[in-house]
């Protein structure tokens, strides 16, 4: 802690009292700490500081109190600012220090910003999702898109009418946009608008359930094999990581949870230390539908789990296991960190599969069971599965054993 003052980025009372004026001087020793606990920089805690001190003195100057601050008037001062020769102009400092105060109970959270029918209405659909569905925050962004879309297309800037919505115009909709999609992203589409369909019904904003009459898109699943590396390939991405570095460290150990138990992405993002049983050498894995299921740790997985927690993770007060390089130090806001792991992992390697998503490595996973001799059963059961048809897909590459298996054709050879 800095010597004679409060603050972790000023050793001087001095220098300190010099930036204490206006309305938010009472908070910035506060706002040094959560800086500092998020992992950023003297010189930068100091300018950030800095930044709210020019704002409370401005505040001061409008006559404004502290629990006034919003993002309305911190634009405003910003385009103040930008009058001013020479200032870079960046929202960062005051926004981070607008959701401090919020945190702290000093400035009451603002409700959710309702801008139009529209709007209200998807939200609405939204909440129904969370509360009364389950379905996770990270599927969310997804499923607003097409209703969104839907109903802008549909009414435009006309009133918003939801009982004059008939089952053709969501089949209009759809035929008119299924040629811009891949037939994946198209089958989305169609689920999504359907699972909006019984919504609105549910709500009475529709007088009946109008997906019953929109058709599914056909989506025939397995007709691929799924995409796969050798094993000297894999080996060639794990020695790529440079283990010397922190993130060397957060990289390879995320690489080893791919490939040695086959989680996926968002998996790996959602891990908490509190997930990992080093007694009993087992990790809990919350997966999709926040359905947890305990896995072995592997030896080789837990070392590099343990070398990554003394030398590569930065200090901080998140549960999370892993956490970002830079300031500040939270949590994964998405499965980017993880995904692009791979990617530049098989840039090193020299390795240009046709997908390299995270993926990739969860199909070799269960590929390298199945040939090892693991049934379908277990296969499922360490990648999570519900059913057993989303593992029957591995069964197309055992191409050995589907010899072994395939009746001689009548007559003999052609």
């Amino acid at each position: 802690m800095a010597v004679g003052t409060n603050n972790p980025y000023y050793y001087e009372p001095s220098a300190l009292r010099k930036w204490k004026k206006g309305p938010l001087s009472p908070y910035l020793d506060g706002f040094g700490w959560r800086l500092y606990e998020c992992g950023y920089s003297p010189g930068v805690g100091q300018a950030y500081i800095r930044h709210v001190s020019y704002l409370s003195q401005w505040l001061g100057q409008q006559d404004f109190k502290d629990h006034q601050l919003d993002e309305r008037k911190i634009r405003d001062y910003m385009e103040g600012l930008k009058h001013h020769k020479d200032t870079v102009v960046s929202s960062s400092p005051y926004l981070l220090f607008l959701s401090y105060l919020r945190e702290k109970g000093v400035i009451k959270k603002p409700p959710p910003s309702i801008k139009s029918e529209i709007d209200r209405i998807v939200h609405e659909y939204i909440q129904y999702l969370l509360n009364e569905r389950g379905l996770s925050e990270s599927t969310i962004p997804h499923r607003r898109i097409f209703p969104r879309r839907f109903l802008e297309e549909r009414f435009g800037n006309k009133p918003v009418l939801l009982s004059q919505l008939k089952a053709r115009d969501f089949i209009q909709y759809i035929q008119k946009h299924v040629p811009e999609y891949s037939a994946l992203y198209s089958a989305s589409m169609v689920l999504i608008l359907r699972d909006f369909c019984r919504f609105l019904y549910l709500r009475k904003h529709i007088q009946e359930d109008l997906s019953v009459s929109i058709p599914m898109m056909p989506h025939w699943k397995a007709t691929r094999l799924p995409h796969h590396l050798k094993c000297s390939d894999v080996e060639s991405i794990l020695k790529s990581c440079d283990r010397k570095t922190p993130k060397g460290l957060r990289d390879y150990a995320i690489l080893l949870l791919l490939i040695r138990l086959g989680l996926r992405a968002g998996e790996v993002r959602n891990l908490t230390l509190d997930d990992i049983d080093w007694e009993s050498g087992e990790i809990t894995i919350c997966g999709k539908g926040s359905k947890r299921n305990r896995l072995p740790l592997p030896q080789e997985v837990g070392k590099a789990l343990v070398q990554y927690l003394q030398h590569g993770r930065p200090p901080c007060s998140s549960r999370h296991l892993f956490i970002r390089m830079r300031a500040p130090h939270t949590k994964f806001q998405c499965i980017t960190p993880v995904t692009k792991a791979v990617k530049q992992a098989l840039e090193r390697a020299g390795l240009n599969p046709p997908h390299k998503g995270s993926h990739l490595l969860r199909h070799t996973f269960a590929t390298n069971l199945l040939r090892q001799g693991a049934s379908l059963a277990e296969i499922g059961r360490m990648l999570g599965h519900e059913s057993i048809s989303s593992t029957q897909v591995y069964a197309h590459v055992d191409m050995k054993n589907l010899r072994k298996a395939a009746q001689p054709w009548p007559g003999g050879k052609l």
